[in-house]
């Protein structure tokens, strides 16, 4: 194979190992040191800090969380904070109901819909070949003020959703409907209006 066709291929996938550590410690991402995803010491969850780290939040990343819980603001749109599963982002988890990602429940506005996982529709942008595998997301619906919690939402085609159990989602709202998992595809480069 040339130099140029080598340069045509697509690149090797970044690979990211996120734990809840014992030790509090933030590590360097790799398989022996992995990122700190748990709660600090002052309750603040690491996950939404480590997903928006510029090595984990390119497209294309695979991102391997360990066992353990991992609580995250997820996305919800119109809303700041959480995090944004991007284009080709795998995220694989160690096993069903070994791995979790708890929804924060707190502060969410009224009205919203929050997903553990999930992107902005209005701009328009898809996340082709995204994947998330082997997790348990509790949507912690129960006890939030009024809205909607749902485990996954993506729009992009070949997107994959795989060996994941959905707990805790729906609707507190009356004018908010609640959606587990939702994926839906594109046709063409249209994206969304």
């Amino acid at each position: 194979m040339s130099l140029f066709d080598a340069l045509l291929l697509d690149p090797a996938p970044f690979q990211v190992w996120v734990a809840n550590r014992v030790d509090k410690q933030r590590g360097s991402g790799i398989a022996s040191d992995p990122y700190h995803g748990g709660l600090d010491g002052s309750g603040v969850s690491q996950f939404d800090i480590v997903m928006n780290l510029p090595q984990v939040s390119q497209p294309n990343a695979v991102v391997h969380l360990g066992p353990g819980t991992f609580v995250t603001k997820g996305f919800a749109d119109g809303v700041a904070g959480g995090w944004q599963i991007k284009m080709g982002m795998k995220l694989l988890g160690s096993g069903i109901d070994v791995t979790t990602l708890k929804v924060d429940n707190s502060n969410v506005t009224v009205g919203s819909h929050v997903f553990a996982i999930a992107h902005a529709l209005q701009s328009g942008t898809t996340v082709d070949a995204a994947e998330v595998a082997d997790l348990s997301v509790d949507c912690n619906c129960g006890g939030a003020n009024a809205a909607a919690f749902g485990a996954i939402r993506l729009l992009g085609n070949n997107a994959r959703v795989r060996r994941v159990k959905v707990t805790n989602w729906g609707t507190i709202s009356s004018t908010v409907n609640g959606f587990g998992i939702v994926c839906l595809t594109v046709e063409g480069r249209h994206g969304i209006g």
